[in-house]
């Protein structure tokens, strides 16, 4: 839930809003039959979720023609895993789409056309009012880190390292009681971290990801566990 805080108003139009909402709930279900059984194993292998995991956070999966893309009543949305911000009440802030193949793409990222919801914060409606919230840097990060350790602490991101909180979030981090900013283990990451200790001052405290490795997705292959790392830092339940 939102921190005790209503959802900020939908910039989008309602029409808008009622086909990303059914668009979500049709890609949801791909990911369990033939058409998306390659997209599920990228999750549950690649990114380490488990299936309560997809399920939870409603990816999903768009194939189109199975080129680059599709149609979607009169929107043409690039194919990929369909990755939805949500907020309280079940509304959608936008839709992003990793898509495959990216060196034969401008961009690794597509968006649902036609949003304009402006700055969104990734994770918001899974936020419980915990003491403790860990910041990442993309949306993986995110459910895997809620999937890990999400009985110790919240976590959430922005979506990029150069991306900034719009005002319009700030009540949903009110009652933190510590930041830990797990961004990326790079340059923009670094200045990502920066960003975010600047905004929470004392209440915040950089944490590299564990075994040297890149992100927080990295080092779920390269280390005995996130919980283990998370447990060094996090107060004890």
């Amino acid at each position: 839930m939102l921190d005790s805080m209503s959802a900020p108003d939908d910039p989008n139009t309602a029409a808008w809003q009622s086909d990303a909402q059914e668009f979500v709930a049709e890609c949801e279900e791909a990911p369990w039959s033939d058409v998306g059984a390659k997209a599920l194993a990228h999750l549950r292998e690649k990114r380490g979720l488990v299936d309560e995991t997809v399920r939870a956070w409603r990816l999903g999966y768009w194939h189109g023609d199975g080129k680059i893309g599709g149609w979607w009543r009169g929107r043409f949305v690039c194919r990929g895993i369909v990755i939805p911000w949500l907020v309280s009440g079940g509304a959608v802030w936008r839709v992003k789409i990793r898509r495959p193949l990216p060196g034969r793409v401008k961009s690794r990222y597509a968006s649902f056309p036609g949003a304009r919801p402006g700055p969104g914060l990734f994770g918001v409606d899974k936020l419980t009012g915990k003491p403790d919230r860990i910041v990442a840097e993309g949306e993986f990060d995110t459910m895997l880190l809620w999937q890990e350790v999400g009985d110790l602490a919240d976590a959430f991101t922005l979506g990029a390292a150069c991306a900034a909180l719009d005002d319009r979030w700030l009540p949903a981090l009110l009652s933190a009681v510590r930041f830990w900013i797990a961004t990326d283990n790079d340059k923009r990451g670094a200045a990502a971290a920066k960003y975010w200790l600047d905004l929470v001052g004392e209440r915040g405290k950089r944490v590299l990801p564990p075994g040297g490795a890149k992100d927080v997705g990295d080092a779920r292959q390269v280390c005995a566990g996130l919980r283990a790392w998370a447990m060094e830092f996090l107060p004890l339940p």
